[in-house]
């Protein structure tokens, strides 16, 4: 009598060969697209226009100059339009159901979107607002810091969003170590990369797993290789 197949095992071996490392490799090069990280910068700069205008003589000026309450203000709303990015584009959460988490507190009193948007950034309210406001005046902020004091916390929050995408695809577990080697080395050969660049042998799951990271991002994304296009319409 023939044996049944455990369902586990099953499973296991299906989730396996359903892995499109095409696919996979896309998303990772398209991340900041897809998750429209790139409008972070856009929603930043909205913010620090409206609270660095002024009207002079009928003409609109911006200052780089704050006070401490004016800088702490600021970083209030840069702060919820992290809080809005991160739940309303990244998250896709419509507007009625991103209104009700606003009322929406631990015990302690601090709201979820504050949690949430500490974990994916690694900054908090008070940590921004204390970095903008360090003075009681002459607190210079311009377009330019303010770009380069989120740069980190931006890149973390992108990091995320590529961990969510690995972790959905299990790449990270040591059963799927050669099916990432595998993935890697397709990619070394199709792009023409120098094998002996990379001692895949030698490396542990998790460098295994960072190295084809980047080559995904490095060759999957838009307009790497125009000559493949070219190729494909022939």
């Amino acid at each position: 009598m023939a044996k049944k197949d455990d369902p586990k095992k099953k499973e296991g071996k299906e989730s396996k060969k359903g892995i499109d490392f095409e696919q996979v490799s896309r998303k990772l090069a398209s991340v900041g697209e897809d998750q429209q990280i790139d409008q972070i910068a856009s929603a930043l700069t909205d913010t620090y226009l409206t609270h660095a205008k002024y009207d002079k003589d009928g003409v609109t000026h911006y200052k780089e100059e704050f006070t401490r309450e004016e800088a702490e203000a600021m970083g209030d709303k840069l702060y919820d339009a992290l809080g809005f990015h991160l739940h309303r584009r990244y998250l896709k959460i419509d507007e009625k159901g991103y209104e009700s988490l606003k009322n929406i507190k631990d015990p302690e009193g601090k709201p979820y979107i504050d949690i949430f948007t500490q974990y994916h950034f690694e900054l908090d309210r008070k940590q921004l607002k204390k970095s903008l406001g360090r003075k009681k005046t002459g607190n210079r902020i311009s377009i330019a810091s303010l770009q380069e004091l989120l740069q980190e916390p931006v890149q973390k929050h992108a990091g995320k969003a590529i961990e969510g995408i690995i972790s959905k695809e299990h790449l990270t577990e040591p059963e799927n170590r050669e099916m990432v080697k595998g993935a890697i080395e397709g990619i070394i050969t199709e792009y023409k990369e120098n094998p002996e660049d990379y001692e895949l042998d030698r490396m542990d799951h998790l460098r295994l797993v960072n190295t084809y990271i980047g080559l995904a991002q490095k060759h999957y994304r838009k307009g790497a290789h125009p000559e493949k296009k070219k190729e494909k319409s022939r």
